[in-house]
């Protein structure tokens, strides 16, 4: 998801760093056995890429993110499953993710391009709201993409591997988003070929159909707004307004 890219010796994603021919052959190799485990445990969701990630010894970490809007969240909701292929410890870098958070941080279009929503917010604070996930292989984790996750370096000797699949609704039309400006989001339909052969990263691919320009302001969280809204507060404007003067009366 682009997260790599400050440390790739450390970090290999397949969906990242692999030519197009070997991102193919992954997915043909292992999209039948992971679909038919979706079937099993989701109600009508495609499969629509899957990425293998390898922590090297000595680093790996992936900062705080979400992951970004793949359809029209007013309507649906993608998921990602994460399966790591060894029984994972916390020196391994294991995935943390922060509970709840797929219910509070929604107020806005997550993109491609814009990973440093959460930059303002200390580690000491992200810490304080994560969970790590201790799993074993064979066990996978199911999280809504709007979950915020990390992962620290690997501080073991082992190389810590784990596959990320990417599942959407089957009635849902893919399209991805890009940040323009400051004020202003691109948004693209693409197809599911270009979708998995692409990286995806600070770049989107050439030749997308432009669908429409959307207003939407860049937001970047400290510790003040992320701890905030973890507590519950809400960001639509009118019920900061209501919240403060209940507190300021009491009521």
């Amino acid at each position: 998801m682009g997260f790599g890219i400050d440390n790739e010796e450390k970090l290999r994603i397949t969906i990242n760093q692999e030519l197009v021919e070997k991102k193919n052959e992954i997915y043909e190799k292992f999209h039948p056995v992971f679909q038919r485990a979706a079937d099993k445990f989701l109600r009508n969701h495609n499969l629509m890429r899957i990425a293998i990630f390898d922590k090297l010894p000595g680093g790996g970490d992936i900062r705080i993110h979400q992951h970004p809007h793949l359809v029209d969240e007013s309507k649906y909701r993608t998921l990602t499953a994460w399966l790591p292929v060894t029984d994972i410890t916390v020196e391994m870098g294991t995935l943390y993710v922060v509970q709840g958070s797929h219910t509070i941080f929604v107020h806005k279009i997550r993109t491609h391009n814009d990973y440093s929503a959460f930059e303002g917010v200390t580690t000491e604070v992200i810490e304080k709201y994560s969970t790590p996930l201790l799993l074993k292989a064979g066990q996978a984790v199911i999280f809504d993409d709007r979950l915020i996750h990390w992962s620290p370096p690997n501080k073991s000797s082992r190389i810590r591997t784990a596959f990320q699949l990417e599942l959407i609704p089957q009635e849902a039309e893919l399209a991805i988003y890009y940040r323009a400006n400051k004020k202003e989001l691109l948004y693209y339909a693409i197809d599911g070929k270009t979708y998995r052969e692409s990286a995806l990263t600070l770049k989107k691919p050439d030749n997308l159909e432009l669908l429409a320009t959307l207003k939407q302001p860049y937001i970047n969280y400290n510790n003040r707004r992320f701890i905030a809204m973890m507590q519950g507060d809400n960001p639509d404007n009118s019920n900061r307004i209501r919240n403060y003067f209940h507190k300021l009366f009491n009521l």
